[in-house]
């Protein structure tokens, strides 16, 4: 004869997780509101069993794909700022862009002069420290 348990019924399971996860976007707190556990539960049954890592990872994956669309929509609507958002992060390889180009070249046709002097001045403490050779 095995014995019962005692207590208040387990809030968490692999199965109850797992039916919490649809409508979620795959966001570990709202998982666990709505079974009313901590979130620390519900990362460990994630860090736990590949089912439910897997399960909460299709979920963001499916937000993922529903902001592409609403991006998507957007840029066929016309909308001309979605547009330039999403060529500056998707049309680099056209040369699209937000970066700022800041290199330049320039040519040297003769000598440099260097002062170092203040920086000597700065750091004079830190080379009178070093250990002579």
């Amino acid at each position: 004869m095995s014995k019962k348990k005692r207590g208040a019924p387990e809030k968490a399971s692999v199965r109850k997780i797992l039916n919490a996860i649809p409508g979620t976007g795959g966001i570990i707190s709202a998982i666990a509101a709505k079974l009313g556990v901590h979130y620390h539960t519900v990362l460990n049954y994630q860090q736990k069993y590949e089912t439910v890592r897997r399960a909460i990872e299709e979920e963001r994956e499916k937000i993922l794909d529903k902001a592409e669309s609403n991006i998507y929509v957007r840029i066929m609507e016309g909308d001309e700022d979605t547009s330039k958002w999403f060529l500056a992060r998707k049309g680099k390889h056209r040369g699209y862009s937000e970066k700022i180009d800041t290199e330049q070249k320039v040519e040297l046709n003769g000598k440099i002069k260097v002062d170092i002097k203040d920086t000597l001045k700065k750091y004079r403490h830190v080379l009178d420290a070093l250990p002579e050779e």
